[in-house]
């Protein structure tokens, strides 16, 4: 027997389905599940670590940190170049 055909107008499929069965089943392992729960804490610590701004001599203490490291990276690079 030809499969079922909708008259004009109806919509969806002429296929039954079991609507008990869902259509996707959920994938998740437990690994994928405790990485999600790891980084969801994450977010909420940089979420509180955002709120407290730097203080002046730690911004300073970063750019001389900065600064090094580029003088370092200059003096590298010279002495690659000869």
């Amino acid at each position: 027997m030809p499969p079922k055909k909708h008259k004009r107008g109806e919509l969806g499929s002429a296929e039954e389905e079991d609507p008990i069965v869902p259509k996707r089943l959920n994938m998740k392992s437990k690994k994928e599940e405790e990485a999600a729960t790891s980084e969801d804490k994450i977010a909420k610590e940089v979420e509180g670590q955002e709120e407290r701004e730097p203080s002046l001599l730690e911004i300073k203490g970063l750019l001389i940190d900065i600064q090094t490291s580029i003088a370092n990276i200059t003096k590298e690079n010279e002495a690659l170049r000869k």
